[in-house]
């Protein structure tokens, strides 16, 4: 499957670790090649600073012109969604221009509650705040996740009208949580909310069905 995004902040610490790790197992790390900077003067810390600057200029380039993150089926973990999660965070403090990411397609993975506990984290810091369409469905996503996600859904459901999560393992208090988002305000131009295939019972769709009626 397609490698997440990974946060400029992420890249600077894998970096480091590689060079680290290559003085004490040659052959095994990262190999910066030194010759120019004897002849230029620079130091080794001031080339890796340049590297991480040219790969966050990088980062904001593409996270600026994507609108569209389709991550769906790349046999993608919670490992991966942390990854993921943290890019997009990060990419929100760099200000609105990183931020068109309307749609986000993660279905048919493996993320599960500790994946979506890293998304609805990084919601929490006000990423992806565009977004219209965010797609969990066939993830492995219980209760715990549904309920991480949901929490966080004043500050990332303003403008969402699709949110797809069926063939998961939300039980009546994922609907719980999905109810109170709605009582919150949460979700006021959604249209769409796919929950099929999941374990919720009569007790679960009366309390969303009572949340997201019209009064």
């Amino acid at each position: 499957g397609r490698i997440p995004p990974l946060a400029p902040d992420a890249f600077e610490a894998l970096l480091a670790e590689g060079v680290e790790r290559e003085k004490s197992q040659p052959g095994r790390g990262i190999v910066i090649d030194q010759t120019e900077e004897r002849h230029s003067g620079s130091s080794f810390g001031s080339e890796i600073e340049s590297m991480v600057g040219l790969y966050r200029m990088g980062f904001a380039h593409c996270l600026g012109r994507l609108e569209h993150a389709d991550y769906g089926n790349q046999s993608w973990d919670a490992t991966h969604m942390r990854q993921c999660a943290g890019a997009f965070a990060y990419a929100h403090t760099m200000g609105s221009h990183t931020n068109q990411v309307h749609t986000l397609t993660l279905d048919e993975n493996t993320i599960g509650d500790i994946g979506s506990i890293s998304l609805g984290a990084a919601f929490t810091e006000g990423a992806l705040p565009r977004l219209q369409i965010l797609g969990l469905s066939k993830n492995r996503i219980g209760d715990t996740g549904v309920n991480a996600i949901a929490r966080a859904a004043a500050t990332w459901g303003k403008f969402l009208t699709k949110l797809l999560l069926s063939s998961n393992s939300i039980g009546d208090d994922g609907m719980a949580a999905l109810a109170k988002a709605f009582e919150g305000g949460a979700f006021p131009l959604l249209e769409n909310l796919y929950l099929d295939m999941n374990r919720i019972t009569d007790k679960g769709a009366v309390a969303l069905a009572d949340a997201v009626a019209v009064p």
